[in-house]
């Protein structure tokens, strides 16, 4: 139980501080345990996933996100949400992984990213 109070609050002071070298150094370790654990885990784990990994991935440089991209993008069961950030990412190269390799965007998700990206965006969703 410890652990996991200690694990709660490095989450919480990575998310809260102004440290970006901890941010990306915990959001690589969070996505490492998840994308290790993915076929195991339940709908359920997957979403406590997803609010951290989001958390973590907002307001960081383009390529610690073009990391987590390419690490989320052949992850059958990826969290959607950190998913879908990524494909609306104004940066191509952010987005392109998850557009041409996820499973986990819909149709209705490749067409609004298709039409609100540019050409680069309109590429990977035909890719």
């Amino acid at each position: 139980m410890k652990a996991l109070i200690s694990v709660v609050a490095d989450l919480e002071g990575a998310i809260s501080g102004g440290d970006h070298a901890k941010r990306v150094s915990m959001l690589r370790q969070v996505t490492g345990l998840f994308v290790q654990q993915a076929p195991r885990l339940s709908e359920e784990q997957i979403d406590a996933f997803d609010t951290v990994i989001v958390r973590l991935s907002r307001d960081i440089e383009t390529a610690a996100r073009m990391e987590l991209s390419a690490s989320l993008a052949d992850v059958a069961n990826a969290p959607y949400r950190a998913v879908r950030d990524l494909a609306f990412d104004p940066s191509a190269e952010v987005a392109g992984p998850v557009l041409e390799r996820s499973e986990r965007l819909d149709d209705d998700d490749l067409v609004q990213v298709a039409s609100r990206g540019g050409q680069t965006h309109l590429r990977a969703v035909t890719d």
